[in-house]
């Protein structure tokens, strides 16, 4: 197995992101009585897409400069969207998919991110403080901090939009495309595992009582 192995640290792997970019992702969560496969199967073949084989974890579509991504993990699926920020409509992120989601699971997460290059910026900047206006976060419950060496900043009010979608901001001031790749890659992957972490919380706000009976 030593092959099979190795080749896990590369079965998901990081896609270069250049200013200016937004990425949508869609994280859904496995359901026994949905078919995977079945569904992805057939939203392929209504888009003319070539299908992922049987035993495929990740594919990737390339749309001129836009890119298409599935990947299956063990508790859910996801599909995301790389593309320039002209490519999607404010009055309908969804159309980038060509259609309908593909309903694979329980959508547990939505997220879009916003990659924007601003140069060098201090965080009290007018720069910095104008570039946050424009994205119309709450700020009761903005967060901003600093990443990647001092060389990105990233703000979220971790509210869903009207499309349902949690907004990210990464200010770009000096990346390289890889390593803005992989901060815009693991902002995903927080956000879905911090979703996936509070699914149980309704069942622990349950049992309290119980709890503090014994």
């Amino acid at each position: 197995m030593r092959t099979q192995v190795l080749d896990e640290i590369h079965a998901r792997p990081f896609e270069p992101v250049r200013a200016p970019s937004v990425i949508l992702r869609y994280v859904f969560w496995r359901n026994p009585e949905i078919a995977v496969r079945g569904v992805l199967r057939d939203w392929c073949r209504a888009r003319n897409l070539k299908e992922p084989d049987a035993d495929a974890r990740r594919y990737m579509w390339k749309d001129g400069s836009a890119l298409l991504i599935w990947e299956a993990h063990a508790e859910f699926v996801s599909l995301s969207w790389y593309g320039a920020p002209d490519h999607v409509p404010e009055a309908d992120p969804f159309s980038v998919f060509g259609g309908p989601l593909p309903v694979m699971g329980d959508l547990i997460n939505a997220v879009r991110i916003d990659v924007r290059l601003f140069g060098k910026v201090d965080d009290t900047s007018d720069a910095l403080t104008t570039s946050l206006d424009q994205f119309d976060f709450d700020s009761g419950s903005l967060c901003v901090s600093r990443a990647a060496s001092g060389q990105a900043m990233i703000a979220s009010d971790f509210r869903q939009d009207e499309f349902g979608l949690t907004r990210f901001l990464v200010i770009d001031m000096g990346m390289r495309a890889m390593n803005c790749g992989v901060l815009v890659r693991r902002l995903a992957e927080i956000e879905t595992y911090r979703a996936v972490a509070l699914l149980g919380l309704p069942e622990a706000q349950r049992v309290s009582p119980v709890v503090s009976g014994l």
